[in-house]
């Protein structure tokens, strides 16, 4: 059973690494996870990760990116992740608060794939609004930590405070 205090990761995890192979191929890049792939040790030797990235969030996606451009492509088998140890939602909301710099540089890095991310195409619309992204991103943290709500909604305004600390950045960034 998953403690209440793990349920958001949980809940997070079966949306995006607990998938389906038949979805994770659709999008290849967008579902490649380094906690659950195989790679020749020569391609690994030749793309290697980026040392910029620092803690979560992105370093996997730059990974994946960078094999597509090197020419290789990328096939999910049906293998989907189980996680065993599940973080607490302190820490997945830290690991969000913590990504946005890992986001920006992967953004900067590759501007032309970055235009079939989402999560990109969502944040270049809302960064154009007049709002203030910070107290905004504040307020949906409060909603993701409300364990009084169900988990789906804690998770649409956990996805809703990525979203509005990504634009924000995004803003500062022009």
């Amino acid at each position: 059973p998953v403690k209440a205090s793990q349920l958001l990761y949980y809940y997070h995890s079966n949306r995006t690494q607990c998938v389906p192979v038949a979805v994770r191929q659709r999008p290849p890049v967008r579902y490649f996870f380094t906690n659950n792939m195989m790679i020749k040790r020569s391609l690994l030797a030749r793309l290697a990760f980026d040392s910029g990235y620092q803690g979560w969030g992105y370093e996997d996606t730059d990974l994946a990116v960078g094999a597509e451009r090197a020419g290789t492509r990328i096939v999910h088998i049906d293998n989907t992740a189980t996680h065993l140890d599940l973080i607490d939602d302190d820490a997945v909301i830290s690991k969000y608060r913590n990504s946005v710099a890992n986001f920006m540089r992967l953004i900067g890095k590759y501007p032309q794939e970055a235009q079939s991310f989402p999560i990109y195409r969502a944040a270049r619309v809302v960064a154009r609004l007049p709002l203030p992204f910070k107290s905004l991103s504040s307020v949906a943290e409060l909603l993701a930590r409300a364990r009084s709500l169900p988990v789906a909604f804690r998770y649409a305004f956990l996805q809703c405070m990525k979203l509005l600390m990504y634009s924000g950045a995004m803003r500062q960034s022009w």
